[in-house]
């Protein structure tokens, strides 16, 4: 899933505003506390992405690690 794609064409929030919209969700539905670093660092490379494309790479990594990784649910 792409950032364009988790929302609408018509938001009038920035690039940052959304990342940070994203990574808020993910550190609200995980416990990074309890991953492990390389998860951790993942989630790092989608909060610093600086454009729509870092993010959209960083994201579709953590979207696999998501898949693959167990991690504790708050």
């Amino acid at each position: 899933m792409t950032l364009s794609q988790m929302f609408s064409n018509d938001t009038p929030r920035s690039f940052e505003q959304r990342r940070d919209v994203v990574i808020s969700i993910v550190e609200g539905a995980t416990d990074l506390r309890g991953a492990d670093r390389v998860f951790c660092g993942i989630v790092d490379q989608v909060r610093f992405a600086e454009t729509e494309r870092e993010f959209d790479d960083a994201f579709e990594v953590l979207e696999w690690a998501m898949s693959g990784i167990p991690l504790s649910v708050s």
